[in-house]
């Protein structure tokens, strides 16, 4: 049975009067049509928010991969099945996110502050259909715009009553879809494995048939020259019996990538294994196409997961900070103050590994990483907010260094 009957069996068991996703489709397309800017559709159709907020009643429905049965296995027209279906929904949530960021920015009630961002968790929820990476991607986005809004509007949590505030510390404790961060990589991992499905159908020797050449064309150019053609089915593009392998180090050195520490780390894994000599391409540009085209997927998803574990840190930092405010008359001056209870697990400074940094200015929370230069500034911030990877910092003039002795402030400016 293929993707599509199961994805049809499973869909059939779910009532009519239960497809959330059905109306957070229609909220989308109605802001589609409307051509206003997110703020201006808050203000005049507030009807589009309380069909958003109506999702906090809906259990979640989605099915992981392993559930509908997807394996490398499957006919491999069933991968374009999947981006097809992936694609217009996970763009659907983010603009659903976008509409609730905006009303989140508006309201001046606490309670409806809450029940946006419970709402924009629950979107989170709905972005799992295969679990890939670009759906982990959409996650961490929404989950970033949920994080700006506590590190760079802490105008409303000055007036938070501790019960306001135990709920805002609820929704980010709570464990994020994304954080088993693994679990996407496995998961995009069986998915290349049906890419190459795809690309080597029909295969002869392990090479290119005329058929995968083609899909490998439409992937790269609309032309389909003769001498292409010949090319990239027996020379260009390496076999697939090496390509799956370089797949299955990509995957395991991202994973490994995740697990370690910023501070010290020259370049994510599978940049430098795009840089070796066997996957640079040939002059016809198709050698180990399938290889170069996914690669680079596996840096910059590892480089948004770390960035969206500090912010998420940050921020459930801020709100400890507020609630000790609440109990002890005053902000805390580093993490060691706060009770356990209020921040159970010390938010990590990524490039030191241990606790971030905190300083009040006035009646603001300041929450700041040491950087790559990691030495206290006290919050003086850098230029740019960015990763910089030890062999990047290395290789900077004196002009950069100047440029980048701050540190990494993750909260508003001011």
């Amino acid at each position: 049975m293929s993707y599509a009957e199961r994805y049809d069996e499973w869909l059939s068991t779910i009532p009519e009067t239960d497809r959330a996703w059905e109306t957070v489709k229609s909220v989308s397309e109605s802001i589609e049509e409307l051509g206003l800017s997110d703020a201006e559709i808050v203000k005049a159709h507030p009807d589009l928010v309380e069909r958003l907020h109506s999702l906090v009643d809906y259990p979640a429905l989605g099915m992981p991969t392993i559930e509908l049965g997807v394996s490398p296995d499957d006919d491999p027209e069933d991968t374009e099945l999947l981006l097809g279906l992936l694609l217009p929904h996970v763009s659907m949530l983010r603009a659903n996110a976008r509409l609730l960021i905006a009303d989140t920015k508006l309201a001046e009630d606490p309670d409806r502050v809450l029940l946006n961002l419970r709402s924009i968790q629950q979107l989170e929820q709905y972005c799992s259909i295969v679990d890939t990476m670009i759906e982990g991607l959409v996650i961490i986005e929404l989950d970033d715009q949920m994080c700006d809004f506590v590190l760079n509007d802490q105008r409303h949590m000055k007036n938070y009553n501790s019960d306001q505030l135990f709920k805002l510390a609820s929704i980010f404790g709570s464990n994020r879809l994304w954080e088993p961060a693994t679990r996407f990589i496995r998961s995009e991992r069986a998915m290349e494995e049906n890419f190459l499905d795809w690309i080597y159908i029909d295969s002869v020797e392990d090479h290119l048939s005329l058929r995968g050449a083609k899909r490998l064309i439409r992937l790269e150019t609309d032309d389909e020259p003769k001498e292409v053609m010949a090319q990239i089915m027996k020379n260009s593009v390496g076999p697939r019996s090496v390509q799956a392998p370089i797949f299955d180090t990509a995957e395991l050195a991202a994973i490994k990538d995740l697990a370690e520490p910023i501070a010290g780390k020259s370049e994510f894994a599978s940049r430098s294994m795009l840089a070796a000599d066997e996957l640079q391409p040939d002059k016809h540009g198709f050698k180990y196409s399938p290889v170069g085209l996914m690669l680079p997927a596996y840096d910059r998803f590892v480089l948004r997961v770390l960035t969206a574990r500090t912010k998420r840190d940050a921020s459930r930092f801020v709100i400890a900070a507020y609630r000790h405010r609440e109990l002890h008359g005053e902000f805390p001056s580093s993490v060691a103050e706060i009770d356990d209870n209020l921040l159970p697990k010390p938010p990590i400074d990524p490039y030191t590994g241990k606790p971030l940094r905190i300083r009040i200015k006035g009646d603001r929370v300041v929450i700041y990483s040491l950087g790559p230069d990691l030495d206290d500034d006290q919050g003086r911030a850098l230029f740019e907010h960015r990763f910089v990877l030890r062999a990047e910092y290395e290789g900077f003039d004196e002009q950069q260094l100047q440029d980048w002795d701050g540190d990494w402030v993750l909260t508003a400016p001011n």
